[in-house]
């Protein structure tokens, strides 16, 4: 049995759910190496989300802006939670079949400078069509991946404007542990959004910002990124 309970903000009210079996079985079905439900709760988490299978890492996309003094870059790391949930609200309408994991992610450089980017994980469905014709990152992201993003970015940078703007100064492939530190925030399954932190507080602005931009319903499955052998694949991608 699923649970759920209504959470209230200014601007309506979310349900809250926990992760179906279904759906489980669906994004585990979706991530290269699968989603781990752990038997107990671990730091406040009931999943892994698994980023590195032996010697393997899943590659993202690493959306990189100018590196920043520490207070600026926590800021703009703010900001990029809210762009990527603004993004998520207009994608989840287009009933893509896909699973998209942007996350905003902190990498201290030199001089006391932190890169404050954004980390696209994106894994297509088999079946996805490419509809612009690209596919640069296809061969490292799976068929559909590049479209995937350009089509992201698109609806991200739709919230600039000529006093607001991020500027950056590159996409690469990247791997997890090049990083530096990741946020475990929000992923967007077809057409569902998925909580994947471990608290919901009334008062969060991230939630203020789904319910004002028309999302009802909000998964919840508290989720770490984690390391697994091969032997513990059959558990995390049956």
């Amino acid at each position: 049995m699923t649970n759920s309970y209504e959470l209230n903000t200014t601007s309506g009210v979310i349900k809250i759910t926990d992760l179906s079996d279904d759906m489980l079985k669906g994004i585990q079905s979706y991530m290269t190496y699968g989603f781990m439900p752990f038997g107990q709760e671990v730091n406040g988490a009931k999943y892994g989300y698994v980023v590195k299978c032996g010697d393997d890492e899943i590659p993202c996309l690493k959306q990189q802006p100018a590196d920043y003094p520490k207070e600026t870059a926590i800021k703009i790391l703010n900001i990029h939670q809210m762009l990527i949930l603004k993004t998520y609200c207009k994608l989840a309408h287009q009933n893509l079949d896909m699973l998209y994991f942007a996350t905003p992610y902190l990498r201290q450089k030199h001089d006391n400078l932190f890169e404050p980017g954004v980390a696209h994980f994106i894994f297509p469905s088999e079946n996805h069509p490419s509809t612009n014709g690209l596919s640069v990152y296809d061969w490292k992201l799976g068929d559909g991946a590049t479209d995937l993003f350009m089509n992201f970015v698109d609806e991200f940078k739709s919230n600039f404007t000529e006093s607001f703007n991020i500027p950056y100064i590159g996409v690469d492939i990247r791997t997890r542990s090049q990083l530096g530190s990741i946020l475990s925030s929000f992923m967007l399954y077809k057409t569902t959004i998925v909580y994947l932190g471990t608290n919901i507080q009334d008062n969060d602005p991230r939630f203020e910002m789904l319910a004002k931009n028309g999302i009802k319903k909000v998964v919840h499955a508290p989720a770490l990124p984690m390391e697994i052998t091969r032997e513990q694949l059959k558990d995390a991608k049956p």
